[in-house]
């Protein structure tokens, strides 16, 4: 099961300071075999989908984008295409590649997604990653 959420970890450390707009960040896929929720801490492999066009690990995020909505803290970053994948994806997460790998978000798109010998796109929604 994926749980949409912020884990616990995340709010903590963003509070503490850990992540900034200049580290790296990435997104990893993730099949409806997976179980991430709140409780995540960091980069988990297992569950992680596989396929042609998509590299386990994740991939790269870029351009942050940060600001202030209805009194809640949001982030956002540029769209993800994989042009020629053969994959299916149920979610994913937003990890800190500068720091461990840690946790930033956890999303469940509510169904599986499938991309065949085609591209695959992952729109980060500005409601998200919101710190309410």
């Amino acid at each position: 099961m994926i749980q949409t959420c912020i884990p616990a970890q995340a709010k903590a450390d963003f509070l503490a300071g850990v992540h900034t707009l200049d580290d790296q960040y990435r997104i990893v896929l993730y099949g409806s075999s997976a179980d991430l929720d709140d409780c995540c801490v960091g980069y988990i492999p297992q569950g992680e989908v596989s396929g042609k066009g998509y590299r386990q690990g994740g991939m790269p995020l870029k351009n942050p984008k940060v600001w202030v909505d209805r009194g809640a803290g949001c982030l956002t970053f540029d769209s993800v295409t994989l042009p020629n994948s053969t994959i299916t994806a149920r979610g994913y997460m937003i990890i800190n590649a500068s720091k461990g790998n840690k946790a930033i978000c956890i999303v469940d798109w509510g169904a599986e997604y499938t991309s065949t010998e085609g591209p695959f796109n992952v729109r980060i929604a500005s409601d998200q990653v919101v710190f309410d």
